[in-house]
């Protein structure tokens, strides 16, 4: 298969997809949150549409030869996004969890794990050509786990602890009242969290860590949430029954204080598993993925164009 090849990494915060041209990139895109669990199938399904347009636009092409979808929360969805690209854009269409993506960037045979950090989190172990989920049960049910969801919900969690007397004073309080507008310590808060919901309460995640530089509770969040994440990684090492990679992807992994504490607690709880950084965003790793589906040679340096 030659011509153009678009791959989308589809994110609960965020979503950027590239357009590769004789496998390297020739125009970006992004666009908002395309998780279909949080916005709908149908919303979710014609941002992605839009933004392949926008790509094909943007480098001239008619249309592409290949559509790779790697998408958060789209396990149950894939046959819906599936089919509205393919009746778009009528070409071979993969759309898989955005797991996938990291596996991009290892060689298609290795057993191998990977994990992501972003709004949520979630990690998959590819032992013998088939993956174990292990997580990422959606922010109603998973808890304390390395996610940008898992963070801020604990943040505002201290915030009003120290403003009723059940906790000590934190300067999440201060972080939370800049936030929300409000004071975190009454009805009018409350409101602005519950009107706002998931986006707004992941949102306060980079509060959160930036607090935890002089802050010790807000540090034990941020700890708390890494070994979250670590622990899903060593339940794949476990699985694993051997020594084995597990590539990091997400944008908690480019918090300093956060990927110290999961390499940290890592080691402690599963020494065999090696945590691999690749350096690249994620969208590279969707971008193998993508030229490997479409049958077509991966770049040795396509990471160094992202």
């Amino acid at each position: 298969m030659s011509g153009c090849v678009i791959a989308v990494d589809g994110g609960g915060s965020g979503t950027s997809a590239v357009l590769l041209r004789c496998g390297y990139p020739a125009a970006f895109a992004y666009c908002g949150p395309t998780n279909p669990n949080d916005t709908g199938e149908d919303r979710a399904a014609e941002n992605i549409v839009s933004l392949c347009r926008e790509l094909l636009l943007k480098a001239g092409e008619s249309r592409p030869s290949a559509v790779y979808a790697g998408i958060s929360g789209i396990l149950g969805h894939e046959e819906h996004l599936s089919s509205r690209l393919r009746a778009e854009f009528s070409c071979p269409v993969l759309a898989v969890s955005d797991i996938n993506n990291l596996f991009g960037f290892l060689p298609d045979d290795d057993d191998a794990a990977a994990l992501v950090c972003g709004s949520g989190c979630v990690c998959f172990l590819r032992r013998g050509g088939e993956l174990l989920r292990i997580g990422g049960w959606g922010y109603l049910v998973d808890g304390i786990c390395g996610g940008g969801f898992a963070i801020g919900r604990s943040g505002l969690e201290a915030a009003f602890r120290a403003a009723d007397g059940r906790g000590g004073p934190t300067g999440l309080s201060a972080a939370a009242e800049e936030y929300l507008g409000v004071p975190a310590d009454g009805p009018a808060a409350t409101r602005v969290i519950y009107a706002g919901g998931k986006p707004l309460v992941a949102g306060f995640a980079p509060y959160v860590i930036k607090t935890a530089d002089s802050d010790a509770v807000a540090r034990s969040v941020v700890a708390a949430a890494a070994d979250g994440a670590a622990e899903m990684a060593a339940a794949a090492g476990k699985a694993a029954g051997s020594d084995v990679d597990c590539v990091c992807g997400g944008g908690l992994f480019r918090e300093p204080l956060f990927r110290g504490c999961f390499v940290s607690s890592l080691e402690k709880r599963c020494p065999s598993v090696r945590p691999v950084f690749t350096g690249a965003p994620q969208l590279a790793g969707a971008a193998a993925a993508a030229l490997r589906f479409a049958g077509q040679q991966v770049p040795d340096d396509l990471s160094e164009n992202f």
